[in-house]
């Protein structure tokens, strides 16, 4: 009756720590989803971007050039992207300086 009475007392233990173990899934995983929906992140303005867009050029479906400038030095910039790689690079003048876009500079 001992052993009985032991395995009643287990399985009830086992119950409740179940059960509890499922109740905090559940309370943490509703905080987390309430959390996640009221703290979305921040998208930042135009305005605090470095680079700007002076203009963009689609060769085909994939391959896509930006020429871009820098705010804060007013160097000009190409960037390149396609389907599966990118980059970045300095355009240079013909004495070998890094072009300065001269319409940002006279603002």
């Amino acid at each position: 009756m001992g052993k009985l009475k032991f395995r009643y007392i287990f399985a009830y233990l086992a119950e409740i720590i179940f059960f509890l173990t499922l109740f905090g899934a559940l309370i943490f995983g509703v905080y987390s989803f309430y959390t996640y929906i009221t703290e979305a992140p921040k998208v930042p303005r135009v305005e605090d971007y470095r680079f700007v867009i002076i203009s963009k050029h689609r060769e085909d479906y994939k391959d896509e050039y930006e020429l871009i400038y820098d705010k804060y030095t007013y160097i000009m910039y190409v960037h390149y992207t396609n389907t599966y790689s990118g980059g970045i690079t300095v355009l240079f003048d013909k004495d070998g300086k890094p072009m300065i876009y001269e319409d940002a500079v006279s603002k």
